[in-house]
């Protein structure tokens, strides 16, 4: 869920990250910008898209923290029905991710988490089943351990892949040419130069 805050009264700023990261035990992800002035926020809502926009009114009353984590948790379950999120759960809390959000699945030790950027969920299911679930115009197994959105994928080196957000997956031996055909295949129809794409996966 991502959200602007909006207050020129840092107590609001302090009151929302309290609140938020006491969230986090039942929703992921949150992320929140704290802006405290009109330049701020119009320079936000141009280059990033925010699901709530919240903007603060001079703080008179302190809402109980029962109420607002009770009022986020109805928002939050109301937003995932009517979106195209993929949602998990898992230990109590509720995992709720755009199938662009979503780099890579992995699975260690028979436990699957879903990684983003920059962090990762643990999610209580199975690689088959989130195979069947994801978009097979997008996700690509590479390893029986390991399913990858192709949208993040910088390039192929030897026998990894590299992601936009830097990180190195390995690729199963029986699977490499598999993986080379399809990531042709998928950066082909996205526009690609034949050329440009055989050298960005290694191909003279």
């Amino acid at each position: 869920m991502r959200i602007a805050v909006f207050s020129t009264n840092q107590e609001w700023h302090r009151f929302f990250r309290t609140g938020f990261t006491l969230s986090q035990d039942k929703i992921a992800p949150i992320e929140a910008d704290y802006l405290d002035s009109e330049s701020q926020l119009w320079q936000a809502v141009q280059t990033k898209r925010y699901e709530i926009i919240i903007l603060c009114s001079p703080l008179r009353n302190r809402i109980s923290w029962g109420h607002f984590l009770s009022s986020l948790d109805r928002l939050w379950r109301g937003m995932v029905k009517n979106s195209s999120r993929q949602v998990w759960y898992f230990g109590g809390k509720m995992i709720a991710m755009y199938e662009e959000e979503i780099y890579y699945l992995q699975s260690v030790q028979k436990e699957v988490s879903v990684y983003d950027y920059h962090q990762s969920y643990r999610i209580g299911t199975n690689m088959k089943q989130e195979e069947e679930r994801l978009s097979s115009a997008y996700f690509f197994r590479i390893h029986r351990n390991c399913l990858v959105n192709l949208i993040h994928v910088r390039h192929m080196e030897g026998s990894n892949l590299i992601l936009r957000n830097g990180v190195s997956l390995s690729i199963s031996s029986r699977r490499k040419k598999q993986v080379r055909e399809r990531l042709l295949l998928f950066w082909d129809e996205r526009g690609g130069s034949r050329i440009n794409l055989r050298a960005v996966i290694g191909e003279k």
